[in-house]
């Protein structure tokens, strides 16, 4: 083999070893429409349970540009969609593994399942912002949408969540340890849907609506839109990168409710 082949061939091998380097691609543009227009996309909490329209146009600029978020923002309504050549199991392992959420990945301080079993089918999730002494917290109940699973025969893959922060108990840590010290929200509610597209290639949306109350929140609001950009964008990089460690890395359950694994599910924290 000549030497300027060699050369090629070994700065090739050398990149793919590259932290960030895709080897993966998804599927032509027309391919992967033809696989949405497949599904009933309305069977998502974002339009059967929040009353939201689908994203269409959203999803279209996700698919010409992969890798790339998207979004759009409506009032206290943001929706983002990102086309990831990941496969659907490591981003869905990501999204519910919300103890390891403020690790960097994601625009979180804290993240901590406060009721209910850590990546179980029912839970109360606790996490808050903090930077430059601003902040909000809040408390979601969280549950996996195993029912459109099963009605879509595994094309939609869900989570959704609305605001717990009437009933959680607020004089238990970590709650009592921010007390005081940042506002809560007023309300949210939310959904993350994958929807595989292949063995490595996943479209994700996550819609969101919250309200962040007071003078700031206006503030914040008008920033959700690039906030859930940086989200979709972390939750890909953490489902790529990020490595569970015992016994966090246990009890994961799938879209159909069912363990991913044989490993003992992690101790419930609270019955919600």
């Amino acid at each position: 083999m000549p030497d300027s082949l060699k050369t090629a061939f070994g700065l090739i091998a050398f990149l793919t070893l590259l932290p960030g380097f895709a080897t993966a691609e998804c599927p032509a543009e027309e391919a992967i429409r033809a696989e949405l227009a497949k599904i009933d996309l309305t069977r998502a909490a974002r339009t059967a349970r929040f009353n939201q329209p689908v994203p269409s146009k959203l999803h279209n600029t996700a698919i010409k540009k992969p890798g790339k978020p998207v979004s759009l923002r409506d009032g206290q309504r943001v929706t983002g969609v990102i086309l990831a050549p990941v496969p659907a199991e490591r981003i869905w392992r990501a999204i519910n593994d919300e103890e390891h959420h403020a690790e960097g990945f994601l625009p979180v301080k804290f993240s901590s399942v406060v009721e209910g079993t850590p990546r179980g089918k029912d839970r109360v999730l606790f996490q808050y912002y903090l930077k430059a002494g601003i902040g909000r917290w809040w408390a979601s109940r969280v549950m996996i949408n195993d029912k459109v699973h099963e009605a879509t025969k595994g094309k939609i893959w869900e989570i959704y969540w609305h605001d717990w922060m009437d009933e959680v108990d607020r004089e238990r840590p970590p709650l009592s340890d921010v007390k005081g010290k940042i506002r809560p929200i007023e309300s949210s509610e939310g959904s993350w849907m994958l929807v595989p597209i292949g063995e490595s290639c996943t479209l994700v949306e996550e819609y969101s609506r919250s309200d962040p109350g007071g003078a700031l929140g206006v503030l914040q609001a008008l920033m959700a839109a690039g906030a859930i950009r940086d989200t979709l964008v972390g939750i890909v990089e953490m489902a790529e990168e990020h490595q569970c460690l015992p016994p966090l890395s246990s009890g994961f359950l799938g879209p159909d409710a069912r363990p991913l694994d044989k490993t003992t599910p992690a101790k419930a924290v609270a019955a919600p």
